[in-house]
């Protein structure tokens, strides 16, 4: 099975499970039809099951193949443009490894600051 259809089926899964929660959560506290101790019961062996698979899918998440991205540059820069600002430093984050600023070379030095900068990409030793 591919991590693709993996992620389907956790996603899935994780839809299913807190749909159970909601509904349990509604049968003790709407209706009133579960004990105290049946639900806290129910409730802990649901959390752990929403918990295991919230974890596999972030597991899942991490692994995502970003290289089809970043190779082609009409598909990166759409998604920059639609990006948010968490989503471009996890974009960043994905290609750089480190980013040095260059301290300038005496007081009011006006080299741009975009020449005193030195990115080193993860896959190489500077971009």
């Amino acid at each position: 099975m591919g991590k693709k259809q993996r992620r389907k089926e956790v996603t899935a899964g994780l839809d299913a499970e807190r749909t159970c929660r909601d509904k349990l959560e509604h049968d003790f506290y709407v209706e009133g039809m579960l004990s105290e101790d049946r639900f806290k019961a129910l409730a802990a062996e649901q959390s752990a099951v929403i918990e295991s698979l919230d974890q596999e899918a972030a597991e899942l998440a991490g692994e995502v193949d970003l290289s089809v991205l970043f190779a082609d540059g009409e598909a990166l820069a759409g998604a920059w443009a639609e990006s948010t600002l968490a989503d471009r430093r996890m974009l960043l984050g994905c290609i750089l490894k480190s980013l040095t600023i260059v301290p300038a070379r005496f007081p009011g030095d006006r080299t741009p600051i975009l020449g005193r900068v030195v990115p080193q990409g993860v896959a190489s030793r500077s971009l």
